[in-house]
């Protein structure tokens, strides 16, 4: 019995810690005496720690991320803001947008030449592709981003791409 209580206590700590990180985020990226990038990365943080159990609250958070990357234009910035939206609309079954969006993100990740931003593109459009049930089209994204995780030599992502690739022929 006593294990129990100490465990659920632990496990609240845990989840109040987590609320307590995304409040301060949050407070970081409207807090005007942080610089703009301050500010950019942590609003995109929190968008991302919340897309799952919240997407609307976290597309709200990149909107205010947009506005500043308006004042900063970074193609970083923005890339990662259409990469994260594009997770949203796919969580939320809005999949028009969602490869728009992903679209969006993987031009500017070819313009910044990071394979490891194009990899995670193609990813997410071979999701929307499953998710759309396309599947031919779903494989040959994640062939994708299969090919450059292997160039990367990044194990944990090429067993990402695999992963993706057994869902489809799973």
């Amino acid at each position: 019995m006593n294990r129990i209580i100490l465990l659920l206590l632990c496990m609240l700590s845990i989840v109040a810690q987590g609320q307590n990180d995304l409040r301060q985020l949050i407070n970081d990226g409207n807090n005007v005496r942080f610089s703009t990038k301050v500010r950019i990365k942590a609003l995109h943080k929190a968008a991302d720690l919340i897309m799952n159990s919240n997407p609307d609250s976290s597309s709200i958070l990149l909107d205010s991320a947009f506005s500043l990357i308006s004042k900063a234009t970074s193609t970083e910035f923005r890339q990662a803001n259409h990469l994260i939206r594009a997770k949203i609309f796919l969580i939320q079954g809005i999949y028009p947008k969602a490869l728009d969006y992903a679209q969006k993100s993987l031009k500017l990740s070819e313009e910044l030449n990071k394979k490891r931003l194009i990899s995670d593109c193609y990813s997410v459009i071979g999701q929307i592709f499953e998710r759309k049930e396309n599947n031919t089209k779903a494989a040959e994204y994640h062939k994708k981003g299969l090919r450059i995780n292997r160039e990367l030599g990044d194990s944990i992502r090429i067993s990402n791409s695999l992963s993706l690739l057994g869902n489809i022929y799973g």
